[in-house]
């Protein structure tokens, strides 16, 4: 937890719905940049399309918009998350992509350009009994991988090799075919850096749950296919103690996270969640906590809520979360909860997946879900937003009727006192493996407003008369209401987005996998 219990608060703050007004304010801040822009993000796609007149006059893409500003001689710094070149294949070589990118940038930026982006994989790898134990999984992973390379050839198989760099040492040849080794065992790396954060002069920090790449690019009104759908919530945020933070955070992340350093404390209102990697314990699976600020920030207001909480999260799967929560409710009689889910997974609704871990997800969440339901009895409202428009066929990615609105945002808010958000999600891997930061809102008015922005974003304009759905003491019944009548209504007559969220569908999907720590998914 942040030694600095009495943090400044945070009260000239833009709030950002969805990527068709978060990258505008990114790219507006990234061109005010007079020295340097620090970033960290688990996807940065250089290719990414320009949305401002301002920076469309400069290119047309942010690879553009990078060139243009290290030219007056701005630095770019930027952290990059690596993944698992075996379990997350496709993520690795998007990073690589990106890698390629900036080389090519730095290149045409000139010499005295001052551009640095790493691809950090998280030190934190699986110990050799998990290995000699998952092997014979690593293996048909890998033979399944080259075998779809080798379908374009030796040209198909060289291009695949380049494109995930990573893979190659896990390849040996044999009679001129390649085969997956068997000794050494491949290492498997399961921690990331999810931080999705940018720090621009020590003055804006920009913060939330996106990445930048043309998935994530979404508006509000989500008039899009479902699977192109993506909901988040980004702030920008205009604070020098928070943005220097941010940025010491970023600059001694990658010695901290091998060990090499100690973790800077917070003077502001930055939350973090940092690990590193766990030296002498062969069989271990987890890496060793260093941060775990959000985590302990979210508990504490649990148990401090009156009210209402309101969360937007794209994965409720933590057990000590989900306790504290009902702790609070049995505790306190008028404390109630807004909860806002995407219907399923991504990889679930749009992948049609059936991997163990996403299963192990799923039983997760359900079981937080039914633990919130006994707990908060009719105090509790949980939905999911869905487009307006009536669904063809069947299937995860249908709510009542209608295809549904895939949720990103991590937003948690109690009563008017505090609001946090950033890129953890409510499960363990964010709360205590995954890199992440976030930002703590203690300013009331600047708490209202952020609850209000996301409110009306679910009801629609048309709720904004309607207080019973804003007030804190009123909310979770009006929501029910509003909820029931939409899942009720024609599509095209509902009054905004939100639907009743159903847990039946991941209860039955779901599967229990013991001997696996939560904090994988």
């Amino acid at each position: 937890m942040r030694a600095d219990a009495a943090a400044s608060d945070v009260q000239n703050v833009e709030i950002l719905i969805t990527a068709a007004e978060a990258f505008p304010a990114f790219e507006r801040a990234v061109l005010s940049a007079q020295r340097e822009v620090t970033a960290g993000f688990r996807i940065f796609d250089f290719s990414t399309r320009l949305r401002t007149s301002e920076a469309r006059a400069i290119g047309e893409d942010w690879f553009d918009l990078i060139l243009h500003v290290v030219g007056r001689g701005v630095s770019f710094r930027m952290i990059l998350s690596d993944f698992d070149p075996t379990v997350g294949t496709e993520l690795h070589g998007l990073t690589w992509r990106s890698v390629r990118q900036a080389v090519a940038l730095k290149e045409l930026a000139g010499s005295e350009a001052q551009i640095d982006v790493r691809a950090s994989l998280h030190p934190a790898s699986v110990g050799l009994l998990a290995r000699i134990a998952l092997w014979p999984r690593v293996q048909g992973l890998l033979r399944q991988k080259i075998v779809k390379a080798a379908s374009g050839g030796d040209a198909g198989i060289a291009r695949f090799l380049s494109r995930h760099p990573r893979l190659s040492d896990f390849f040996a040849r044999t009679g001129g075919r390649l085969r997956p080794k068997l000794w050494p065992l491949p290492s498997l790396w399961p921690v990331t850096h999810h931080q999705k954060v940018a720090v621009i002069d020590d003055n804006v920090l920009y913060v939330g749950g996106l990445d930048l790449n043309e998935r994530r690019w979404d508006t509000p009104d989500h008039a899009r296919e479902s699977a192109a759908t993506w909901h988040d919530v980004q702030l920008v945020v205009q604070d020098r103690v928070a943005a220097r933070d941010v940025r010491r955070h970023l600059e001694e992340l990658l010695p901290v996270v091998f060990g090499e350093a100690e973790v800077s404390v917070m003077h502001g209102s930055v939350l973090r969640t940092v690990s590193a990697k766990v030296v002498g314990r062969p069989s271990f699976l987890a890496p060793r906590p260093i941060r775990r600020e959000i985590e302990f920030a979210l508990l504490e207001a649990i148990a401090k809520a009156n009210r209402l909480i309101y969360i937007e999260t794209q994965f409720l799967r933590d057990r000590r979360i989900s306790k504290a929560l009902a702790r609070a409710a049995r505790r306190n009689a008028n404390l109630t909860l807004i909860l806002i889910l995407p219907a399923a997974p991504e990889d679930v609704a749009y992948g049609h997946t059936t991997r163990s871990d996403a299963r192990f997800g799923e039983y997760l969440q359900a079981a937080a879900i039914r633990r919130l339901r006994r707990a908060f009895s009719g105090r509790l409202f949980i939905g999911s937003p869905v487009q307006p428009v009536a669904a063809k066929g069947h299937g995860r990615a249908i709510l009542h009727g209608s295809p549904i609105v895939y949720v990103h945002a991590k937003v948690a808010i109690f009563d008017n006192q505090l609001a946090i958000v950033g890129s953890a999600n409510l499960n363990g891997r964010s709360l205590r493996w995954d890199t992440e930061v976030a930002v703590a809102l203690r300013d009331p008015e600047t708490v209202r407003a952020l609850r209000n922005r996301c409110m009306e974003h679910m009801l629609g304009l048309s709720a904004t008369d309607r207080q019973e759905l804003f007030n804190v003491d009123t909310a979770v019944s009006g929501w029910q209401n509003v909820a029931l009548a939409n899942a009720k209504a024609a599509p095209h007559d509902r009054d905004g987005l939100v639907v009743p969220y159903l847990s039946r569908p991941g209860r039955r999907f779901g599967r229990a996998l013991p001997a696996v720590p939560e904090e994988m998914v």
